[in-house]
């Protein structure tokens, strides 16, 4: 939300389509954290364990999804944006990949009927569109085994 003169406007990316057009700056960009980085959160959120089933939140263009299922993780990726999810798919095509990808609101996260994976990843930028954290929590909480971790980084 920004105020201009008093006046109230909403801002968000949701709001303006802003992701959809701008997916390859987002390649470029947007969530890039470097791979040491990403590979701790990897085993962090896994249990430094492979072969596990991880949910990645607003998983944009795919750069942390391609990068988990590049290391043996079960990656359910999940966007509000076509064309993000478009492009994560075709990474994960050219890199030989298989990440199973949802087009949703974070809020619709109910939907997937996802249960019992060993984590969730999600990028602050994403999370920062949710409206309802309580109810997010509480999914989360509900989709996660028992000591299931959830990693949010920049």
């Amino acid at each position: 939300m920004s105020h201009a003169g008093g006046a109230s406007v909403d801002l968000s990316p949701r709001e303006t389509g802003l992701f959809e057009l701008v997916p390859d700056a987002v390649n470029v960009q947007g969530g890039v954290i470097a791979e040491d980085v990403r590979r701790h959160a990897a085993h962090e959120a896994t249990g430094r364990r492979t072969h596990h089933r991880l949910l990645d939140l607003a998983a944009g263009t795919g750069l942390d999804s391609t990068f988990l299922a590049s290391l043996g993780i079960r990656v359910i990726a999940l966007d509000a944006s076509p064309a993000m999810m478009k492009e994560l798919e075709r990474k994960a095509r050219v890199q030989g990949l298989v990440i199973d990808t949802h087009v949703l609101q974070i809020e619709e996260l109910r939907t997937v009927g996802l249960s019992n994976l060993d984590g969730a990843i999600a990028k602050f930028g994403g999370l920062n569109t949710v409206h309802g954290m309580s109810a997010l929590a509480a999914e989360l909480s509900r989709c996660l085994k028992p000591n299931g971790r959830l990693i949010i980084h920049a």
